[in-house]
């Protein structure tokens, strides 16, 4: 893999007849490109596709730990406020791996009141992976006005393993 596979992994994505199987294989090659294919993977997180641009970003994970690459930082920031809840939800994954900042904290706190079920499930699970115990009041919270009861349990899960924290 290198800068080269970056584009033949993304056709397969926005081909039509590609299976599930087939993309979430093309994504998680990607991944492995990481750090070989930094500029390739930033430029597609600029895609007008969201197919794109949430493969992109879920890669980008390996350049910023390997480099501290601070463009591909910010592109993962800015991604929280894209468009497309599958990108937000990428991005607020990626958040909680690459830095455990109180900007970061603050960044999941409002991912938290998305209008996205899945990104505020993925926002939750990275304050929980954080591991900081204060962050249960923000969770009870959310919980006490959260309407989605996938959301709801997750919720309920994070309570539990943050309070197992203290």
């Amino acid at each position: 893999f290198g800068e080269q596979s970056v584009q033949l992994l993304l056709e397969v994505l926005l081909q039509p007849q590609s299976s599930s199987l087939q993309c979430g294989l093309a994504q998680w090659g990607l991944a492995f490109v990481g750090a070989k294919a930094a500029d390739s993977l930033k430029n597609a997180a600029k895609s007008e596709n969201w197919k794109i641009r949430a493969a992109a970003i879920a890669a980008l994970g390996e350049q910023i730990n390997f480099s501290d690459d601070q463009e591909a930082k910010k592109i993962v920031q800015d991604a929280l406020s894209d468009e497309s809840s599958e990108v937000r939800a990428e991005a607020t994954i990626l958040l909680s791996k690459i830095n455990t900042s109180d900007a970061t904290k603050s960044f999941l706190a409002e991912m938290l009141d998305d209008n996205s079920p899945e990104v505020r499930k993925n926002a939750a699970l990275s304050i929980m992976k954080i591991g900081i115990y204060e962050d249960r009041n923000l969770i009870e919270k959310r919980k006490s006005i959260e309407k989605d009861l996938e959301v709801k349990k997750v919720l309920r899960f994070v309570i539990s393993q943050l309070t197992k924290l203290n």
